[in-house]
This record gives C-alpha cells, sequence and structure tokens, in this order.
C-alpha cells in the first residue's frame, strides 16, 4: 500500500489506474481540442488500428493459427465500436438531464474492468505481436471510455479559419502603443 499526498492508502494497482486515467483524460483533451471529436470516437480510431493489425495479420499471416486466431477479432471490433457510440449517447442524455443513467454507470464498470484485463492479457508472451497489439489497445479503448465525456466541437484549423475570417473583416486596424523611453526626443501621441 501507498499513501497519497492527502495520507490515504492506495494499491499500486489503483496508482496504475489512476495514472493510465489521467493519460486517457489528457488524450480524450487533445482529441477534442484538435479533431473536435469526442471521447467514441478517438476510442474507436484506437479499435479500427486494432482492426487493421488484424486483418494484415489474417491475410499476410505465415500461418493457418494467425488466421484463425485472429479472425473472430475482426468481428468483435465492430461490435466494441457500436458499445461505444451506444455508451457515448447514453452519457450525453444523461449529462444533459443532470442524472446519472444506471446503464451508463454499469457500462463504466465493465470498461473499468476490461482495461486491465485486456492490456495484461495483450502483455502475455504466448500471444503473436499483431495478436497482443490488438488486445492491448482494445484495453487502452476501455480507459479512453471511462474519461470525460466532451462535448463535439470545430476542430482546430476550423477555428483558426474562423478566427482568421474574423480579424479580416475589421475595418480598421487598432494602432499599437509603442513603448517610448525617458528622454527620448520622440514621443507617441
Amino acid at each position: 500500500m501507498y499513501k497519497n499526498s492527502n495520507g490515504n492508502q492506495r494499491s499500486l494497482y489503483q496508482r496504475i489506474d489512476d495514472s493510465l486515467m489521467r493519460g486517457a483524460n489528457k488524450a480524450v483533451k487533445m482529441w477534442n481540442w484538435t479533431t473536435g471529436g469526442t471521447k467514441a470516437s478517438l476510442a474507436n480510431t484506437v479499435l479500427a488500428a486494432g482492426e487493421a493489425i488484424c486483418v494484415i495479420n489474417c491475410f499476410a499471416g505465415s500461418s493457418d493459427f494467425n488466421r484463425s486466431s485472429t479472425l473472430p477479432y475482426i468481428f468483435i471490433i465492430p461490435l466494441l465500436m457500436m458499445g461505444n457510440k451506444n455508451q457515448e449517447k447514453i452519457e450525453s442524455k444523461a449529462k444533459e438531464s443532470n442524472a446519472l443513467d444506471a446503464n451508463a454507470e454499469i457500462c463504466k464498470i465493465a470498461y473499468k474492468k476490461a482495461g486491465p484485463t485486456f492490456i495484461v492479457l495483450g502483455s502475455i508472451p504466448i500471444h503473436n505481436g499483431p495478436f497482443s497489439s490488438t488486445i492491448t489497445l482494445a484495453g487502452l479503448s476501455a480507459y479512453i471510455m471511462r474519461a470525460d465525456n466532451l462535448p463535439k466541437q470545430k476542430n482546430a484549423f476550423a477555428r483558426g479559419w474562423e478566427k482568421a475570417r474574423e480579424l479580416l473583416r475589421t475595418p480598421e486596424l487598432q494602432p499599437a502603443p509603442v513603448p517610448v523611453r525617458y528622454g527620448s526626443i520622440i514621443r507617441s501621441q
């Protein structure tokens, strides 16, 4: 057991879980600010990367074991993606009504158990590399789905373009004040 700054005891697992959740929350905030996307879109992008690894391994793999072991994931990952989208809708509705949704809380508990489980399973050396990567990415996706739910917004480029257009529409430019040193001949007006 370890003590945090408040003097509360936390297990090593809890400390690792808290660190991964801080990273997931920061990743979701960066994703939202940059692309305007939500946590479900980031989690699904991570899952899609895992699925791409699975597909490449399935069809370019050298053995029949690779094909047979990764083929089920090609069908499971889209189901996980649909679950992520559904979870996001449930959380958004609950946030709008300022209430907790029992189904959303049950799903969060499932994500809390699935994340570390998939990450540990992905690190077992008996699995082949692509298979391990896919499982680990599914675990990271579960951590992302436990992060704070941020609303969809415009991406960074759209916001920058909008700000530039707004600045170009201003009819006149305002002069910037120029600092003048004491005793100089030129005075600002």
